[in-house]
């Protein structure tokens, strides 16, 4: 934008980059629209002049600057990728996740040959996981893979053939391909249990859809409400899973164990009574 003959600041520039350029466009047209209307004014109040790459666009509506900027174009699938849009909505699928619980205790009593009572209490916990970490393995690195996008440009990698959980590639970040579909199924299992302990243990605290705000990722997946960020099953669970693979690969790491579900727990149940007593007060 230049103001040419006035005392003062003469020019103003402005760069917009698009770190998402795979993405669908409305998100970024609806961030720039203000932008635009900001500009206009200043050039309005100024007599100054408004130009768009050299182009003068003083005179054209907001529109069609817009579209000059930020075309509203399709989402662009690139070759050898495959495009999946999810079958439900998020409230839906919350309902969906929380339906399938009964099933996720009865894999875990069958897997892990597991007798003591899966109470929901803390002194569960480290027996299950300790039940758990020799069943978790990593999938060999070269099993086939296929590249998946999400309608939001998101990209992530999904095994060829295999049995995966509901949640797996809802979000970009919840693809975790290298663990085998037992692993994975164990893990689901495990968290949605670990949860409802949480929750359990924070009286009036109910499962939610994520949604923006306290630093949330897993936009539109099952968590529950807690400080700083809600809790994610299962990306909640990727630490001390973690812990187990390194552990594996290098003995001489720290040994996973039952306590760290324990411990992870415990951290779990803090953070979510810290939202319940800010939301309280």
């Amino acid at each position: 934008m230049s103001s040419p003959g006035r005392p003062g600041i003469t020019e103003l520039h402005v760069e917009v980059r698009d770190r998402f350029p795979l993405h669908p466009a409305q998100q970024a047209r609806a961030e720039l629209t203000p932008i635009i209307d900001v500009l206009r004014e200043i050039a309005r109040q100024t007599g100054g002049r408004l130009y768009f790459e050299e182009e003068d666009v003083t005179d054209r509506r907001p529109a069609r600057i817009l579209n000059l900027a930020w075309p509203n174009v399709d989402l662009v699938v690139p070759d050898g990728t495959v495009l999946y849009i999810p079958p439900d909505t998020p409230e839906q699928y919350l309902r969906r996740y929380l339906a399938a619980g009964e099933a996720r205790l009865a894999l875990l009593r069958e897997q892990l040959s597991y007798e003591q009572a899966l109470d929901y209490s803390r002194d569960s916990l480290a027996p299950l996981w300790t039940r758990a970490i020799p069943r978790l393995r990593l999938r060999p690195e070269d099993a086939p893979r296929q590249r998946v996008m999400l309608e939001d440009g998101s990209t992530f990698q999904r095994p060829v053939n295999a049995t995966l959980p509901m949640w797996y590639g809802r979000h970009g970040l919840l693809a975790p391909y290298l663990w085998t579909d037992e692993t994975m199924a164990l893990l689901d299992a495990i968290a949605f249990c670990t949860m409802e302990c949480v929750r359990r243990a924070v009286p009036g605290v109910t499962w939610q859809v994520a949604g923006r705000g306290r630093a949330n990722v897993y936009i539109g997946m099952p968590v529950l409400p807690a400080a700083p960020a809600d809790l994610e099953p299962i990306s909640s669970l990727w630490p001390i899973a973690g812990r187990v693979f390194t552990w594996r690969r290098d003995p001489t790491k720290p040994e996973a164990s039952g306590d760290d579900l324990t411990a992870w727990y415990d951290d779990a149940v803090q953070r979510v009574r810290a939202l319940a007593d800010q939301s309280a007060q």
